[in-house]
């Protein structure tokens, strides 16, 4: 909420900004007509007035294409920086998987390993089993 009033607060000054422009150059367009007419009187029949109005129409069409431009370039940049943090979590999620993947790896290791231990250690005692059956089998044939 903070950003958009942000936004909304950057979009006016540019709007005021934009704005005062268009005066200036309001100005500016009857100044150039002032100096044409004069300049004509001169004779310098090359520089014919502009109608005002016609110069009018087309800084405010420039001034809304800028407000546009801006605007659709605000809400451009506030996609890239959702897309930029969808990354960024996309990211953290995938070193979290790693981790878990090492982790489980690792213990998969260790299991296997301990199972392996308990393999040796069942044919030892399956072994020494057989042997003591044997000793009691020979020591049972001879009494």
């Amino acid at each position: 909420l903070d950003k958009e009033r942000e936004a909304n607060t950057i979009l006016t000054k540019d709007k005021n900004d934009l704005e005062k422009q268009l005066k200036d150059l309001r100005l500016r367009i009857v100044k150039l007509e002032t100096d044409a007419v004069a300049s004509q009187v001169k004779g310098s029949p090359s520089l014919r007035p502009v109608p005002t109005a016609d110069l009018s129409a087309r800084i405010e069409t420039q001034a809304k294409a800028a407000l546009e431009h801006q605007h659709k370039a605000k809400q451009l940049e506030r996609q890239v920086r959702e897309l930029q943090f969808q990354l960024a979590e996309r990211d953290k999620a995938k070193q979290r998987s790693e981790i878990d993947s090492q982790r489980l790896t690792s213990r998969i290791k260790r299991l296997e390993a301990h199972v392996k231990d308990l393999e040796a250690s069942e044919q030892r005692l399956a072994t020494a089993n057989h042997r003591l059956e044997r000793e009691l089998g020979s020591l049972r044939s001879r009494t």
